[in-house]
Order: structure tokens, then sequence, then C-alpha cells
């Protein structure tokens, strides 16, 4: 069943629907899931997704699903709810690279959603020495 990820706004940002995301229209393939895993479109590990909680490369929370309460000590008020559009024929799926270590979890991801599954786009470590110094 197709649901809202939701940013750290409360806002519906992007699509989950069985084994991967999809982008606000519906039209589009983003990324992959794969066990606790999530992957690029070419299959490069982006992050995990678990009991509703997308997080990224650090294991920060970038995204939640409603349901997703429980995980998430800090999460913002939903302020906004779509309905969910038409969902797109699934393309093939990619073979997947194993995902690393997952490290402890931190709070909220500064990656924005609309970036998250974006190969063109190295969201770590570059992505947040750009944005943090870090």
């Amino acid at each position: 069943m197709a649901e809202w990820i939701y940013d750290r706004s409360g806002r519906p940002q992007i699509i989950v629907d069985d084994n991967r995301f999809l982008d606000r229209s519906g039209n589009k393939t983003m990324g992959w899931i794969d066990g606790t895993g999530t992957f690029t479109l070419t299959g490069q590990h982006a992050g995990w997704f678990e009991n509703g909680v997308l997080s990224d490369l650090r294991n920060q929370w970038a995204g939640f699903t409603e349901d997703a309460a429980a995980e998430i000590p800090s999460r913002p008020k939903l302020t906004q709810t779509r309905p969910i559009p038409d969902i797109c024929k699934s393309p093939i799926c990619p073979d997947f690279e194993d995902p690393p270590t997952r490290p402890e979890r931190g709070d909220f991801s500064t990656i924005p959603l609309d970036y998250f599954f974006d190969d063109k786009k190295p969201l770590a470590p570059s992505f947040y020495e750009d944005i943090q110094g870090v």
C-alpha cells in the first residue's frame, strides 16, 4: 500500500510503495528498498527504511510515514495531507551494493527528501561538509 513520507517540517514529500520510493506525482521511481536498506536507482546505498522511518547514511532521520510516531521522539506535527496519486508501473530493479554497518541513530538529517536518492548529488560525506562545515 502506498503512503506518504513526510519531511522534517511534517509535509508529504515522497511516496513509499512496496519496494520503492516515488516522487510526489507518483510518476517517477526515485529509489528502492531491499530489506531495511534504501538504494538509488543505480543500486547505490542511500540509507535505511525501517518501521516507517527513512534514515540517511549517517542514520539520521530524513523522513517518516504517518504511523512512525513512536520511532521519532521529536517528530513534527503533520502540516498537510494529500491524496496518493495514481502510481506508475515499476521499472526493473537494479542489483544493490552491500550496505555498510549502520551507525548509531542521530537526530533529523539535513538532506532534503528531493535529493535523498539523487545519484548526481553526492550526499555523504561531501553533502554534510558543504552545508555543515563537517
